[in-house]
């Protein structure tokens, strides 16, 4: 399982430099996409923090 999920990072990586450096075109559509999508894991991510950091304060 974790192999997979680290080939799914590395791919996501390699696609996005090649975004960045202009190698691959998205449309408008495809970067509110994005940025959605970005929005989206940042917010999950904050939630998870905070959610580890409730259940170490409640165990305490």
């Amino acid at each position: 399982m974790g192999r997979i999920i680290g080939i799914v990072i590395a791919v996501a990586i390699v696609v996005a430099l090649l975004i960045y450096f202009g190698f691959i075109q998205i449309s408008p559509e495809g970067e509110a996409a994005l940025e959605d999508a970005q929005d989206n894991v940042g917010e999950a991510v904050e939630n998870t923090g905070e959610a580890i950091q409730d259940e170490n304060t409640d165990g305490n």
